[in-house]
């Protein structure tokens, strides 16, 4: 039989058509047509069969006519065979997998193969990925070792195709279920509802406690009842609390917390079980510039004022009177229930030296001292149970009104002899003269004043409300304005001038402090003004004593007093 070309180019042409065509870098769909103990056939139906290493197939189950898919490195080598590639495949099929589910965020499961750094080495079916530490979980853990050999859902963050990098999250997954179950939770909490949580952080202004999906705030205020300088004085972090809802920020979705509301509140009481005036043990626990803090029972303090510290001491820094841990008497000078404050004294638990000087001693006494200071105001004389009065400088001789030329002749320490022209204890002043020494009978003539009694008295200071005068046995009073003249018209003090000598009445005399009052029109005329209540246009006699430092009525001390070195 002769041979047909046609028929056989027909034939070839039929062949060529059947064999699918593939480029390198392609995945073929193929069937195993055979397996040795080394290598696995594989026809993909192209012109050759294609040879895999029976390695690449571990893990898998295949035999003759199992159905797989492999990777096309080369069409053809040198030799004319077919390269391909099972691991290939199953790397190019995971990575598009990867980047499927990187687009889609969905997860992927992995295996944690070891640490590495700055994290670990993840294991996605055959591709390697990077789970960086800070990626791990929502906080820092302790014992990250614990994680290495556990296969766990990854998300995927980063996949780099020119490096062939892929990055992971384990946190990702963490966090989202974590939002959604804060969001489930949240929508259910109620102020007042009582939770357990771990103290997560701690601040200068509070501390955070975590409840798993969700964090709240306690705040420094919300602690305790009692007075809390710091956190950490009570909590710890990692620390189990049990604590209350006090306020919800939907909006924001902040929960405000507080452990106080949990307790009772001892301050409800504290009025019964510590009265004004009762005097208590307790111990110093801070000392500040202005006072110290003293608890008088676990957790409740109050704070001495450095004015309520010492009855003579008001210029020393409280370090210097008290130190931490000292055991000492207070009483309870107060109690705002309100702001939880507490003011005590412990001078109040001590005699009153300045009251003690006050009963002992009688205005017209002659008295001996020693000068602690001298200050352009005059001298300060302090006594033997340690309180100071003060010598104005217009008490020190009869011819040098200012005190200018006579004060030189005293020197601090020098001993020197008064006579007491007043002392208040509560307001711990006390007016001392010298120039009075020189009157005979000083004292008999002092208790001959009286309200009522003409006077003569000298102009020595003219202000707008009132006359400072000075009666004959030196002592210093004011004459107020409306006392002038029952006629309003002549209600000014403008028209008098310094040592102008005026004769006056006395309407006001306290042997005790000194405290003097004149009025040039009749005792009668006063009296009648204060029934038709005039007093809009009176002088506040208690401020000018008080403030005053031209009077010799203990006034004199004010802001000078605070200068005592």
């Amino acid at each position: 039989m002769s041979f047909n070309f046609e028929e056989f180019e027909e034939l070839l042409e039929q062949y060529d058509d059947e064999i699918v065509n593939y480029n390198e870098g392609d995945i073929a769909s193929g069937i195993v047509i055979d397996i040795d103990n080394k290598t696995v056939t594989v026809d993909i139906g192209g012109k050759t069969v294609g040879y895999i290493p029976l390695s690449e197939f571990a893990g898998e189950n295949i035999e003759v006519n199992t159905p797989v898919e492999v990777y096309i490195e080369k069409v053809e080598n040198k030799k004319g065979e077919l390269i391909v590639s099972r691991e290939s495949a199953r790397k190019y099929q995971n990575w598009n997998y990867l980047k499927k589910c990187l687009a889609e965020g969905k997860t992927v499961s992995g295996k944690i193969l070891g640490k590495v750094k700055g994290g670990f080495a993840i294991q996605i079916d055959d591709i390697i990925a990077f789970l960086p530490r800070s990626q791990v979980d929502t906080a820092v853990l302790a014992d990250m070792d614990s994680f290495v050999g556990k296969i766990q859902d990854f998300m995927i963050l980063k996949i780099d195709d020119i490096r062939g990098n892929v990055v992971v999250s384990r946190r990702a997954i963490l966090d989202e279920q974590r939002s959604k179950e804060r969001e489930e939770i949240l929508s259910k909490i109620k102020v007042d509802d009582v939770l357990k949580g771990i103290v997560k952080n701690i601040t200068d202004y509070g501390a955070f406690i975590d409840f798993g999906s969700f964090d709240g705030l306690l705040h420094l205020t919300d602690i305790s009842w009692c007075r809390v300088r710091h956190p950490s004085e009570i909590l710890k972090i990692g620390q189990e609390v049990e604590v209350q809802v006090i306020k919800y920020d939907e909006e924001n979705k902040k929960v405000s917390l507080g452990m106080k509301q949990l307790q009772e509140n001892p301050w409800e009481t504290i009025e019964t079980k510590y009265p004004v005036g009762s005097i208590v043990k307790g111990k110093v626990t801070n000392i500040a510039q202005y006072g110290v803090f003293v608890e008088i029972e676990n957790g409740i303090e109050g704070l001495v004022h450095i004015s309520e510290m010492s009855w003579l001491k008001n210029n020393v820094s409280p370090s210097k009177i008290l130190s931490l841990g000292q055991e000492v008497n207070v009483m309870i000078l107060d109690i705002n229930t309100e702001h939880h404050r507490i003011s005590l004294g412990i001078k109040q638990c001590e005699n009153n030296p300045w009251k003690e000087f006050s009963d002992k001693y009688e205005l017209g006494d002659i008295l001996e001292g020693v000068i602690k200071n001298i200050t352009e105001f005059g001298l300060f004389v302090e006594f033997e149970n340690g309180v100071d009065g003060l010598v104005h400088v217009s008490d020190l001789d009869w011819n040098d009104s200012e005190g200018k030329e006579a004060i030189k002749n005293y020197k601090k320490n020098d001993k020197v002899r008064v006579i007491l022209l007043g002392s208040n204890y509560e307001q711990e002043r006390i007016s001392l003269g010298i120039k009075q020494l020189s009157i005979d009978n000083f004292k008999e003539k002092v208790n001959e004043l009286e309200k009522g009694k003409k006077v003569s008295c000298t102009v020595k200071s003219v202000k707008k409300e009132f006359l400072e005068v000075e009666i004959e046995l030196g002592l210093k009073g004011i004459i107020k304005r409306i006392d002038i003249s029952a006629d309003k018209k002549e209600q000014k003090t403008d028209k008098f001038k310094l040592e102008d000598v005026l004769e006056a009445t006395i309407i006001v005399f306290e042997k005790d402090t000194g405290k003097l009052v004149l009025a040039l029109k009749s005792l009668e005329e006063v009296e009648k003004a204060d029934k038709q209540e005039e007093d809009e246009e009176d002088f506040d006699i208690e401020q000018y004593m008080n403030t005053n430092t031209n009077t010799t009525l203990g006034s004199v001390f004010g802001n000078v007093f605070n200068n005592i070195k």
